[in-house]
């Protein structure tokens, strides 16, 4: 599992190409009315018809800015028009572009900020979670958790437990948006040891996880501005 070291870089000029590297981008979802009306344009008519399905505000203001700037980046990645690309799904539904198929992404928001992971040479996976104080963090875990990540919590100090639980929820999702799976009933007890997955920071009262299916010797971290 690589280490983390440094703090998020701005995006350079030059943007450095390379199939072995894994990036991870993050990005602010509270923007000014005018700047999020300003990134509709790099939106499909699909994405734009869901955008107009969610009947409250904030969650349609973070739909765009997150799907915009996922086009953005992977325009970034693959030299390509960000509002020309065309998504695919694979057989577990996780998103992908089918022009490109070597290049793998994942997509999480919440609250305030969003991320995204790419690699060229593995699969990824990557979630997000704004801490929530009023939480029934119990009641979730008994029932998405298995027999071994319920032990984990709960050799956890009381004190502790509402941010270990959050932190072993991004873990779990990142290892099973991954592979595409994503939480339902028979993925709650299925066997996580593909790949590797580790916490990232990313903002007071956030917790994050990013996994990838293979050994990678750093990661690139772009704080998108």
């Amino acid at each position: 599992m690589p280490e983390l070291h440094g703090f998020w870089q701005p995006v350079p000029r030059t943007f450095p190409h390379s199939s072995e590297q894994l990036s991870l981008w993050r990005f602010r979802l509270n923007l000014a009315l005018n700047e999020v009306n300003s990134l509709v344009c790099y939106l499909s008519a699909d994405e734009k018809q869901r955008a107009e399905r969610l009947l409250l505000p904030e969650k349609r203001k973070q739909f765009i800015v997150a799907r915009a700037r996922l086009r953005i980046i992977l325009g970034r990645h693959s030299d390509a028009d960000p509002a020309a690309l065309i998504f695919g799904y694979g057989k577990q539904g996780k998103p992908l572009l089918p022009d490109n198929a070597g290049l793998d992404f994942n997509l999480a928001h919440s609250g305030d900020w969003g991320l995204v992971a790419i690699s060229g040479a593995a699969e990824v996976g990557v979630d997000i979670e704004r801490i929530d104080p009023q939480i029934d963090y119990p009641s979730l875990a008994k029932r998405y958790f298995t027999t071994r990540e319920l032990k984990r919590l709960h050799s956890m100090p009381h004190w502790r437990q509402r941010r270990g639980f959050y932190r072993i929820w991004t873990e779990k999702e990142a290892l099973l948006k991954m592979t595409g799976v994503g939480f339902s009933a028979g993925a709650a007890e299925q066997s996580t040891t593909h790949g590797w997955v580790r916490p990232v920071p990313v903002a007071k009262g956030y917790l994050a996880a990013l996994s990838c299916s293979k050994s990678v010797n750093h990661i690139l971290r772009y704080n998108f501005s």
